[in-house]
């Protein structure tokens, strides 16, 4: 069985979401995976990224707007994608076994992953 995870986007034009839904589906054919794809609308995003951040249920890899990390590493709901600092999260899920630069948004500190 193939492992799941979900990724977001911000919504842009036909065009680019095409490239990413067909940039996922190779990614996930290339690695045993089964990618969910999720867009986020730019107008509501930032507060669907602050609700998720606050409650839970944020995806597990995330295109986020660079004006608005300031808020979320305020918020300490920012984790490093490399596998030294996920090792806990990717046993429990496996969509941190990536080394990168990338950060993704967490559970609420205190608050069991998924």
């Amino acid at each position: 069985m193939p492992r799941k995870i979900t990724f977001s986007s911000m919504t842009r034009s036909a065009e680019v979401t095409d490239s990413i839904l067909a940039a996922t589906s190779q990614f996930g054919k290339q690695n045993g995976m089964e990618i969910a794809c999720q867009e986020f609308d730019y107008s509501t995003g930032w507060s669907d990224f602050m609700r998720m951040s606050i409650y839970g249920g944020s995806p597990d890899v995330s295109e986020i707007g660079t004006t608005w990390i300031h808020d979320f590493a305020a918020m300490n709901v920012l984790r490093p994608f490399r596998p030294a600092s996920c090792a806990a999260w990717a046993a429990r899920k496996p969509s941190c076994r990536r080394s990168g630069k990338a950060a993704c948004l967490q559970e609420r500190p205190g608050r069991s992953p998924g």
